[in-house]
């Protein structure tokens, strides 16, 4: 490819200024819905909502809502959303500077995490959730006061797939202000930017449990209790039929009545019931509990299996539904940083590093913390037992400490690690935050420069001599304040070489 043209093939090259259309043709959308010539409702502002089901019953994503008062729905979706609410949150620095990490992790202090995520969570639900910020000045800076969930039904997409809120002064909707919205998504595609709603799974199958519950309690009562026959003699007339009619339908309520001489009444069991029937509408409501597992949860070993099954049953079970929490969190995150991003990009501007939200479990800290504590020991950290019971809530008499294996001989020169150079960056970062940005970046150049030549360094001497070679006009000053050079230089050696 060149600047004026593509190779489409080894004989076929196309140049940009080709078609008619320049650079247009190969950088402008081709086939768009303003384009099309059969999309359904292209007079309306906005996009139609391309559910099966709404379309079929003439009704807007309302109608899912009523399915959550069915017991068995509202179970599942409370054991889906549990599996992320019951994660761990955190604000992860990345290549952000200190100074903008610490103001991200202040605000997101602030904020009802936990709540925001339930409401990013009705996305898998409803295909989307929109959540609107509430923005305010605090210290000079616009931060959110509040990052609030609002009813999907509220909203539609445009022709370009983007947010518009349904008000009264425009029914067809109107756009959503900049950095006003963000928008929590379930695997939304071009064609459907509404996403996948798991509730239009569990439509029908609701709807048909309604209708056995119905038949159900006909069924009970039909068969469910004794029949009452009462009988005259021949030649009865119906005035008489009637009047005992009326007494046996007493007897039902008050289980007593007074009769002619000469009349019986009979209980009769209704044995034509049976268990069978009584099975029947059971099966039929439990397939369709099973029908609404599946949809919500992947599965439905945790919520219908009625015998202990098999373990690789269960295993395959558990994978499912990881899997699930896994997406779930995804959207999770997105929505979170996009939140961190519109935050940044009000007060910092669009090309600085930011922090990132971060969704975990316990025992994934219990691993990096191990994979840590592995990492110092090699380099003669020596950790107490009191230290291992309390960061890996150890019993004293669960294990002993043992020497550590030597990471090198004795003099040899000791690599100085990634994660040890950025730990040493992010303590000079610290130091430098109340200085100008652009001085943070010279510090943080040269700190790599440094590093760098530490680490091909043997000895103190050695470093030092490259250092003056490196920076002959050293001004330690601008860097760390009122520090000497001879200061900064062993500090940083000392930073490759001595415990944390």
């Amino acid at each position: 490819m060149s600047r004026k043209g593509i190779w489409l093939s080894p004989g076929e090259f196309v140049s940009f200024a080709e078609n008619g259309g320049g650079s247009k043709s190969l950088t402008k959308t081709f086939a768009s819905r303003s384009r099309t010539w059969d999309l359904a409702g292209a007079l309306s502002n906005y996009l139609p909502d391309p559910d099966e089901v709404l379309r079929s019953q003439g009704k807007d994503v309302q109608v899912y809502r009523s399915l959550l008062n069915d017991a068995h729905v509202g179970a599942v979706v409370d054991s889906r959303k549990a599996g992320v609410e019951t994660l761990e949150w955190m604000i992860e620095k990345g290549k952000a500077n200190s100074r903008r990490y610490r103001f991200i992790q202040d605000i997101f202090d602030g904020l009802k995490v936990d709540r925001i995520i339930t409401d990013i969570l009705e996305a898998p639900l409803f295909g989307f959730a929109p959540l609107e910020i509430m923005w305010t000045q605090k210290d000079g800076m616009i931060v959110p006061a509040d990052f609030v969930g609002k009813p999907a039904e509220w909203f539609r997409f445009s022709m370009e797939n983007e947010l518009l809120f349904l008000s009264k002064e425009n029914t067809n909707g109107e756009p959503v202000p900049q950095f006003k919205f963000v928008t929590a998504q379930h695997d939304p595609t071009y064609q459907n930017p509404y996403g996948k709603r798991v509730l239009s799974r569990c439509f029908w199958p609701v709807t048909f449990k309604r209708g056995g519950y119905k038949f159900w309690a006909i069924f009970c009562e039909k068969y469910g209790m004794p029949l009452l026959v009462g009988k005259y003699p021949p030649g009865t007339d119906e005035d008489k039929t009637n009047e005992m009619l009326d007494m046996l339908q007493n007897m039902i309520q008050d289980a007593c009545a007074v009769i002619p001489e000469g009349s019986s009444v009979e209980v009769v069991e209704a044995a034509a019931g049976g268990g069978g029937g009584a099975r029947a509408y059971r099966e039929f409501l439990s397939f369709g509990n099973m029908e609404i597992s599946k949809a919500v949860l992947g599965q439905t070993l945790t919520t219908e299996m009625q015998s202990s099954g098999s373990y690789a049953a269960a295993q395959t079970h558990f994978a499912v539904r990881s899997e699930i929490v896994d997406s779930d969190k995804k959207i999770v995150q997105a929505a979170m940083n996009e939140l961190i991003d519109n935050i940044c990009e009000l007060n910092f501007g669009t090309d600085e590093p930011r922090p990132t939200f971060k969704l975990y479990e316990e025992k994934d800290v219990q691993k990096d913390r191990a994979e840590r504590d592995k990492t110092l020991a090699e380099t003669g950290v020596r950790f107490t037992k009191k230290y291992f019971q309390r960061e890996y809530d150890l019993d004293e008499g669960d294990f002993e400490l043992g020497d550590p294996a030597p990471a090198g001989g004795q003099g040899e020169h000791r690599e100085f690690s990634e994660p040890r150079a950025q730990r040493v960056l992010d303590r000079f970062e610290d130091a430098l935050s109340d200085m100008d940005v652009e001085l943070q970046d010279q510090a943080a150049a040269m700190l790599n420069v440094i590093f760098s030549l530490a680490d091909s360094s043997e000895s103190f001497k050695e470093f030092s001599e490259k250092l003056a070679e490196a920076y002959p006009e050293l001004d330690t000053e601008a860097l760390a304040g009122q520090l000497e050079r001879a200061s900064f230089v062993s500090g940083v050696w000392g930073g490759m070489n001595a415990e944390d």
